[in-house]
């Protein structure tokens, strides 16, 4: 029995839109996406640009960056929601969120500075580390079930 650990994640190409005002922001989460596949990445650079383009593009992932401030932030998270059915992903310094906005669990924070793993976790959960580990043990237990019963 042969079983592809990798599955068939990379059948359905990804899109993913960034909302920052901050350069840096938008050139590293856009190089990082690339890195893992995500075939279309699109910027913006405020809210109204944001909101444009998540219309626009119906990207799979939206990442809003909360450093756009507060108000302007928390607009873009409105409007975006109400007219798209893109993930919604908050970007943040430090979990200053976690209790205001997340108390709704159909957003996922993602703490600055980003990393590639986290990243992947949340484009990919199906090949985060803890999934292909997960995925991996259970592989090697059914090789040494199958084992036992060779002579």
């Amino acid at each position: 029995m042969k079983t592809n650990l990798f599955g068939d994640f990379m059948k359905k190409i990804k899109s993913a839109l960034v909302i920052s005002d901050n350069i840096i922001v938008l050139q590293e989460m856009k190089r990082m996406l690339a890195n893992l596949e995500i075939k279309h990445v699109f910027e913006a650079y405020d809210s109204d640009s944001g909101l444009k383009s998540a219309k626009k593009y119906q990207p799979d992932y939206t990442f809003i960056d909360m450093d756009l401030g507060k108000n302007s932030s928390l607009k873009t998270l409105e409007l975006i929601e109400s007219k798209t059915s893109t993930r919604i992903i908050l970007m943040e310094k430090k979990c200053v969120l976690k209790n205001e906005i997340l108390t709704n669990s159909k957003y996922t924070l993602l703490e600055k500075p980003v990393t590639l793993n986290r990243l992947n976790d949340i484009v990919h959960p199906n090949l985060s580390f803890a999934a292909l580990l997960q995925e991996a043990r259970k592989l090697v237990k059914e090789e040494s079930v199958a084992t036992m019963f060779q002579i």
